[in-house]
C-alpha cells in the first residue's frame, strides 16, 4: 500500500535549474527595446544642459557688470570684456575665454511716463556672446555686435542713475 516516492535523478534536476537560451535572448531584447529610446534622448538632454548653463553664466555676468555700473557714478566708454566658462573675468582673449561681453552705455535716457525729466538715467546695454571657438566679430555704428545666424548672443539692459 505504501508506495515509495520516485526520486528524480540529479541530472534531470540540474538541467531545469537555470534559464534557457531563448528566455535570455527575449529578456535582452526587451531590455534593449526599453534602453534605446532613453539613449536617444541623451543628446537632447545635453543640449538643454548646455543652453541652461549658458543662460545662467550670462545672467551672472550681466548682473555683475550692471552692479559695477550702479556703484560707479561716472559714465564709461564702450568696452569689451572677456570671461571664462565659469563666469570669471580673464585678462583678455585667451584660450580660456568662452564669453565675450560688449558693454555700451547711453546717457540721458528717460523712462516712459516719467514726468520729472530732470532725472535722466543711463542705459547700459550688455551683450554676452557665447563664443568658445573665438570667432571674429564686428561692431555696428552704435557699438553693438553685428549679429549673424548661429551666434548665441544674449542681450541685457540695466538703467542706472547719473
Amino acid at each position: 500500500m505504501f508506495s515509495t516516492p520516485v526520486r528524480k535523478s540529479a541530472y534531470f534536476r540540474s538541467t531545469r535549474a537555470g534559464f534557457s537560451l531563448i528566455e535570455t535572448v527575449i529578456a535582452l531584447g526587451i531590455v534593449a527595446v526599453a534602453l534605446i529610446p532613453m539613449i536617444g534622448l541623451m543628446p537632447i538632454g545635453l543640449n538643454s544642459y548646455r543652453t541652461a548653463t549658458d543662460q545662467m553664466v550670462g545672467a551672472c555676468i550681466a548682473q555683475q557688470i550692471s552692479g559695477e555700473y550702479n556703484v560707479s557714478s561716472t559714465q564709461k566708454a564702450a568696452q569689451q570684456r572677456y570671461f571664462d566658462q565659469f563666469g570669471q573675468e580673464t585678462s583678455g582673449a585667451t584660450s580660456d575665454t568662452v564669453y565675450f561681453v560688449n558693454i555700451v552705455e547711453t546717457a540721458g535716457f528717460v523712462l516712459p511716463g516719467d514726468s520729472a525729466a530732470g532725472r535722466p538715467l543711463n542705459q547700459v546695454q550688455i551683450e554676452v556672446w557665447y563664443n568658445p571657438s573665438h570667432l571674429s566679430f564686428s561692431l555696428q555704428s552704435n557699438g553693438l555686435i553685428s549679429k549673424s545666424a548661429g551666434q548665441r548672443i544674449r542681450e541685457y539692459s540695466a538703467y542706472v542713475a547719473q
